[in-house]
């Protein structure tokens, strides 16, 4: 004999469909305070900042022996003649070029000196060290190679082909090492393709975006 309860439930499907929509809900991983906080750290401005790997083309004037191509080193430094290493990691050519005149000059190597910092975007193409990974519900998953520039996560689904039918935009997320430590960053593209921008971020290179199917 069925118990009052186990005939309630037969005939009220759905009660039972919205408590298991409940249930589903409440499961979901809750994200941490530290993953917003990581979010609001990443900074909006598109204007690039050297980073490791990256290939400097450095011309002093009428200094053809100071003339020379550099690779950033692990540490964000390079090693230039007579000031040896300084560090460039996190800044602008045109702060590195103003970094190494002042060396040359507070150093009397030279008593007028004129840098020029460019990225030599063709040598760090050849090297395939500057690349971030999408993956999951895009038409072209795989890597993508970002020369000195930035790209949103928005964009660099757009660089693999877009979404995919079966793709849920509102749950996409960005994985990143940082100081040795792994961190995932929460992504609603479905905002950010609705106008609201400043939930979109930066990615940086070794990125890897992740966007997952829905769940029906």
């Amino acid at each position: 004999m069925q118990s009052r309860f186990s005939t309630f439930l037969m005939y009220n499907p759905l009660l039972i469909f919205t408590a298991f929509g409940c249930m589903l809900l409440f499961a979901q991983p809750a994200y941490s305070k530290q993953i917003v906080k990581d979010r609001i750290k990443v900074p909006k401005s598109k204007t690039y900042l050297i980073e490791e790997n990256d290939v400097l083309t450095i011309s002093v004037f009428e200094e053809p022996d100071l003339s020379l191509t550099l690779k950033v080193a692990g540490n964000g430094s390079i090693a230039f003649p007579l000031i040896k290493e300084i560090e460039v990691k996190g800044l602008t050519t045109y702060e590195i070029e103003q970094k190494l005149e002042k060396h040359l000059k507070d150093g009397e190597f030279l008593i007028n000196p004129r840098v020029s910092v460019k990225l030599d975007i063709a040598l760090m193409k050849e090297y395939s060290e500057k690349e971030i990974f999408v993956i999951g519900a895009v038409q072209k998953a795989g890597p993508i190679t970002v020369l000195g520039k930035y790209i949103t996560v928005l964009e660099a689904v757009a660089m693999a082909g877009g979404f995919k039918k079966v793709a849920a935009p509102g749950r996409t997320t960005v994985t990143r090492m940082e100081d040795g430590k792994e961190k995932t960053m929460i992504v609603d593209l479905n905002k950010v393709k609705k106008g609201d921008m400043s939930l979109d971020i930066l990615l940086k290179t070794g990125d890897i975006v992740n966007v997952p199917e829905s769940y029906f």
